[in-house]
């Protein structure tokens, strides 16, 4: 009995952090919405669209290839992972002489950050990642209401590229000995 609930435990965790993003998203648009404007909202949509999709392709492939490497060898974890990290990025460099900084500074962090993700699966840590979601989107949503009457698209890019870095801080605190700072 201990173990099905262990496991239905780690079943539904992971289906919260699942769920989680895209819930802020649209949480954080009703936000930004209701505070200032749809023009606003949809001038963002433009470029969060483009830096999702980009993160998002940066990241194919990725868990699983990982997934399966991390259970056949799991003492080379941290090797494993940093040699696949570091060619994912190289995916955004190209990007640098087409974004402006922010955007780029905005999927870089994004890419960081969602190179965590296999790690969180791998060991677990849906409720540390649940917690480093919600902690991002309720800095982005403070800062939003708070600004809410000056608020430009820019502005949001910063937000949402600073919730992006917090999240990598926070994950890579947390995963420090794949990354090598034990």
């Amino acid at each position: 009995m201990r173990k099905i609930i262990r496991r239905s435990t780690v079943i539904l965790q992971n289906s919260l952090y699942n769920l989680l993003l895209p819930a802020i998203n649209i949480l954080l648009a009703s936000l930004v919405i209701r505070l200032t404007s749809k023009t606003l909202w949809g001038g963002f949509v433009d470029v969060l669209v483009v830096v999702q999709f980009t993160a998002q392709v940066a990241a194919w492939g990725n868990k699983e290839y990982l997934l399966r490497g991390f259970s056949r060898q799991p003492a080379t974890m941290p090797h494993q992972w940093q040699a696949a990290f570091y060619p994912r990025l190289l995916i955004a460099c190209p990007l640098i002489l087409l974004a402006d900084a922010k955007i780029f500074i905005w999927l870089l962090g994004l890419i960081i950050a969602a190179s965590f993700d296999v790690l969180i699966l791998y060991r677990k840590a849906f409720f540390y990642a649940i917690r480093v979601e919600l902690i991002a989107a309720l800095g982005v949503a403070i800062v939003i209401v708070a600004r809410y009457q000056t608020l430009i698209v820019d502005d949001l890019i910063t937000f949402f590229a600073l919730a992006a870095w917090l999240k990598v801080i926070l994950l890579g605190y947390r995963f420090r000995d794949v990354l090598g700072f034990t």
